[in-house]
């Protein structure tokens, strides 16, 4: 097995951002003018997701969060059941479209969380539907998803004495070699990262992460420099699956994918470096 000496975890870093969408409008801003206004809000239950875009973009197969909460803290255990449809008013059904888990808020807490898992593409809307406490009055907020595409990297070779692994990173530093050593580049992010002990290594990263230029560092973990044909396979959710020849010759930058968003998607173009 492997003895890293100094262990560089990297873990998928899913662009999930979350937000409060509101019909009419912001149910975050309503909040905060009733109590700019002195109007009691203190019975209202909404969506405490961060802010910072109008869409959380996600993939099938993945859990995300439903944060829920009050401004105040709440003296009994409360349930939060959500409603979920896709944003064209579709109906979405449980089991088919999607998975989800109510949100539980604990006595003597403001917040809590739930989940939901989608199982088809598309763009679904969720809100608060109904709670068990007592006099808790739910907010119109809503948390719209995008649920994209998914991109795999996967690479495979023959003998497994040989060790390779994958970083893939949001942008190029020709500096960077020997990672366990000396770290990723500080100028860069992982958007994936697989290390296994096997002759095959896999990430998978949301489609719309993928937008401008992209590249796959891989580490000869062992320095052996031995020339091994690798095989990449890079496989679009719902789309192509397409095969390269890697040679491993060193620790190197070995692919470079140039993401380009459209009405339709995100579409790739390849290129072995």
């Amino acid at each position: 097995m492997k003895n890293k000496k100094s262990i560089y975890k990297l873990f998928l870093l899913l662009a999930v951002v979350f937000v409060v969408s509101c019909d009419d409008s912001d149910d975050v801003n309503d909040v905060v003018s009733g109590i700019d206004s002195g109007l009691d809000v203190s019975n209202d239950l909404f969506f405490n997701n961060d802010t910072a875009s109008a869409n959380i973009f996600t993939g099938t197969d993945i859990p995300n969060d439903l944060t829920v909460g009050t401004l105040t803290a709440l003296s009994a255990d409360t349930n939060v059941v959500f409603d979920v449809m896709y944003q064209d008013g579709t109906t979405a059904t449980e089991g088919v479209d999607y998975m989800v888990n109510d949100g539980v808020i604990t006595s003597g807490s403001q917040d809590g969380t739930g989940s939901i898992t989608f199982l088809n593409l598309g763009d679904f809307e969720v809100s608060i539907a109904g709670n068990d406490g007592s006099s808790l009055d739910n907010t119109p907020s809503k948390l719209i998803f995008k649920v994209v595409p998914t991109v795999t990297f996967s690479m495979v070779w023959d003998d497994p004495f040989y060790d390779y692994d994958m970083f893939y990173m949001d942008g190029i530093d020709l500096t960077m070699n020997d990672v366990y050593t000396n770290g990723t580049s500080p100028d860069l992010n992982a958007l994936g990262y697989s290390g296994g002990i096997s002759n095959f290594e896999s990430v998978t990263i949301l489609s719309t992460d993928l937008v401008g230029d992209t590249y796959l560092y891989l580490e000869d973990f062992y320095n052996d420099n031995a020339s091994v044909d690798v095989t990449l396979t890079v496989a679009v959710q719902g789309g192509t699956s397409t095969d390269f020849t890697i040679v491993m010759d060193m620790d190197k930058w070995a692919f470079k994918v140039q993401g380009t968003q459209t009405d339709s998607g995100v579409t790739f173009v390849y290129e072995v470096l």
